[in-house]
């Protein structure tokens, strides 16, 4: 690493044992160098509530700040009529990831940039969602920036995503506001990712749903994961992300922002871990979501997260040291962790480890993703 990455890292750790209200100096280094690796990071508006940094740059943190808040009001007040229709019609279904993250656990919203809206829904209720998302002008599709339309996706890229994935294509939507010319809604029918489709029928999102609870945001009620499946299904969701082939290819895989999402929750929910262990371990998901504690552990050199799950008696440095979402295509790791955050380019380092067989589905999955 050098000195900016070392720095970034002595930031981070300060979340661990801040004070309301406290903010520290930042290692010494070049501050322009510092916030742009935080920018690449994603965690330059959560590290300005910790961090004292130049004024300059608080400027600009807080424009950021605000736009993102704008953004988010935007979004929702567009997908608030479905919202209504699922309601109305009695359809289970959970709001994920983006908006509860950055809600509960970050202290402003707009702290935590997104790019859409996740929904988690049963199989059997997807055409009722699918239904509402058309009825209120949502295409799966890509944004024709020249046009200002979405153009709609063909048969074989719909079937793609119903084959090869646990999320539909993504919805699309034209909307007019300041900060953004369109929104996505993804769409999320298991916790699970396409390579254990084999697993689907033992885990119920019906029952997965039912640990919901109501949330509202500017004005839009939806509901959301308790804390406990809420974490579970983030976990999981960042596992995928340090683990798929096609993610690991890009810089959204081994991202700071994924970790600090997972030591936020542990630090300012009050979860209860016995709850978490126990659904894990029935439906067998300790391993991955230990692996995602023992990863957030040794960013934020925090060791306590190790001791609020019992480690599953499965789990080894081996399959911690590796990655690949099935058995099929799992690796060795020669590259360390820090080598895997601060790579300056994804694709080159996981080109070394990728067989013919690897990279066709790479080369096929981006095709639609």
């Amino acid at each position: 690493m050098n000195t900016t990455e070392y720095a970034l890292l002595e930031c981070l750790r300060y979340i661990k044992n801040s004070k309301p209200g406290e903010k520290k100096a930042p290692p010494h280094c070049d501050a322009q160098l510092l916030h742009k690796l935080m920018r690449k990071q994603g965690v330059e508006l959560v590290l300005d509530h910790f961090v004292q940094m130049p004024r300059d740059i608080r400027i600009i943190n807080q424009l950021e700040r605000e736009a993102h808040e704008k953004a988010y009001a935007t979004m929702y007040a567009s997908v608030s009529p479905v919202f209504d229709r699922l309601k109305k019609d009695g359809v289970p279904y959970a709001v994920t990831k983006g908006l509860f993250l950055a809600a509960k656990v970050y202290p402003r919203v707009g702290d935590r940039k997104f790019g859409d809206i996740d929904i988690l829904i049963d199989e059997m209720n997807l055409p009722s969602l699918v239904d509402a998302l058309h009825l209120e002008g949502f295409r799966q599709g890509r944004f024709d920036k020249e046009k200002r339309v979405i153009k709609p996706i063909d048969r074989h890229e719909e079937l793609f995503f119903l084959t090869y994935s646990h999320q539909t294509a993504t919805f699309r939507k034209v909307v007019e506001g300041l900060y953004m010319h369109y929104m996505n809604v993804d769409i999320n029918r298991h916790i699970l990712w396409g390579e254990c489709k084999d697993r689907y029928s033992a885990i119920s999102i019906k029952d997965f749903l039912s640990h919901s609870r109501p949330f509202s945001f500017a004005g839009t009620s939806f509901p959301v994961l308790s804390d406990e499946f809420g974490f579970i299904h983030i976990a999981l969701h960042l596992y995928n992300d340090l683990n798929s082939l096609s993610i690991l290819h890009t810089d959204k895989s081994y991202n700071l922002r994924g970790f600090t999402d997972i030591y936020l929750m542990v630090r300012n929910l009050p979860l209860n871990w016995k709850k978490i262990q126990f659904y894990c371990r029935v439906n067998e998901l300790e391993q991955y979501v230990y692996f995602v504690l023992s990863l957030t552990a040794q960013v934020f050199e925090d060791g306590t997260l190790l001791t609020l799950m019992e480690k599953p008696a499965i789990y080894n440095d081996t399959f911690e040291h590796t990655f690949g979402l099935s058995d099929d295509e799992r690796k060795q790791w020669n590259h360390s962790l820090w080598e895997r955050i601060f790579c300056p380019n994804k694709k080159d380092m996981l080109s070394c480890y990728l067989t013919d067989r690897d990279m066709q589905k790479i080369t096929y999955n981006s095709r639609f993703v």
